[in-house]
Order: structure tokens, then sequence, then C-alpha cells
């Protein structure tokens, strides 16, 4: 009985001698605790909740970034083997291609006999200096491009983004003829992954004209608030 009167009510007397500034600091009864609301979050339940509240803008937009340094490398590796190519290419000059191809082959243990191998050699032969100037010329030209795609799009430069843009879709009509004329799986690949690099850069691109227009706004709004003040 004496416990369940301490529980619901708390009785404070101050002593005799107690000044004017006399207080006492006490726990929240059982009734009390009972009392409170159950939807009424501890501490912990708040830090938590507080972690769990990261804002959305920034964790798309980290992604974002994750998918931009993807495509960057991807520009970088496309750069990288077309430069190869294009030295290649040079210094096969004045050369017996189809014989060195054939050597290679030899010497990679592939066998030149097969319907492929025998294709490609095949068509090799038709390659002169002429060609191989201009097949050197040609990757030279698009490695410079890939190239310089990869270092805007890692220092997430603007114009990088609409250069990607524009180079990558005027690809793609080419793309899609040779893959209509002779449908490969490698084709279709290229394609896809072309046309997704273009659909994510409009979105990021029409993403940061949206915030810079929103910034603007409030710009605009806190200097005619002050003005009008």
């Amino acid at each position: 009985m004496e416990r369940d009167i301490v529980d619901s009510v708390r009785v404070i007397s101050a002593p005799p001698n107690a000044g004017r500034d006399f207080f006492v600091i006490t726990e929240p009864t059982k009734a009390e605790y009972d009392q409170e609301p159950k939807n009424k979050k501890r501490p912990a339940q708040c830090e938590a909740t507080i972690k769990e509240r990261v804002p959305v803008k920034k964790r798309s937009r980290s992604r974002g970034d994750a998918v931009l340094l993807v495509i960057a490398l991807f520009k970088f590796v496309k750069g990288a083997l077309l430069l190869a190519l294009a030295f290649g290419a040079l210094s096969l000059l004045h050369k017996d291609v189809a014989s060195h191809v054939a050597h290679w082959l030899d010497q990679l243990r592939i066998d030149p006999d097969n319907r492929f191998v025998g294709t490609v050699l095949s068509k090799l032969q038709l390659i002169h200096t002429k060609e191989l100037k201009e097949l050197s010329a040609l990757g030279a030209g698009y490695a410079a491009l890939f190239l310089t795609e990869g270092t805007g799009l890692l220092l997430r430069k603007r114009w990088a983004e609409w250069l990607t843009i524009v180079a990558t879709s005027s690809l793609m009509p080419l793309e899609l003829y040779e893959l209509i004329k002779e449908f490969t799986a490698i084709r279709l690949t290229v394609l896809l992954v072309n046309a997704a690099v273009v659909l994510f850069l409009i979105y990021r691109v029409r993403q940061k004209e949206g915030r810079q227009a929103e910034t603007f706004i409030t710009q605009r709004s806190a200097v005619d608030a002050t003005s009008s003040s």
C-alpha cells in the first residue's frame, strides 16, 4: 500500500532551514512514467532516427557520382584500346598485314584454318598502306574524343556531359543500322550500353538545371524580402 502511494504521488517538503533557492531534482515516478505518450522516443531512438533520415538527395547524388565514375572509366578503356589500335596500324605500314597477323595467331596457338580467323585473314589481305593510314587516323581521333570525355566526366564537368551525350547519341543510328544488317549479341550490348549512358547523362543534366533554378529562385526571394523590409 505504501509503495502504491509513493508510485502515484510525490510529496516534497523543504527542510525548515532551507532558503528561497531550495530545489529538489527527482526522477519520475512509475505512474508518471506510465502516463508518458507511448510514441515518445528515447534519446537512443532519436539518434537512430536521425541516422536513418539521411537526405535522399545526398544518397542519390552519391549513387549518380558512382555511375559517372564507371562511365568515365569505360571511356578511358575505349580510348586506350583505340589508341593502341592506331599505333598498331602505324607499325604495319609498308608491311604485309595478313602475314603479320598470321604470325601473331601462330604465337597465340590459334588455328588459322578456323572459319572466323580465315575470314579475317582474307579481309586483311585487302588492307594496304592507304587503308592503314586511314584506320590509324580514325582510331586516334576517336581515342582523343573518348579520353577527353573520360577526363571531363571524371572531373564532373558539365561540358563533358553534353559532349558525351552528343557524341554517343550521334553514333547510335549507325550502331542500330549495323545491328539490323547483322544481328549479334555484341552489337546489341554496345547499343544498349550507349543508350543507357545517354539517358543517364540527360537525367543528370536536367537534375542539375533543376537545382540551379531552385537556388536562383531562393536567392531572388531572399533579395526581394530584404529590399521590401
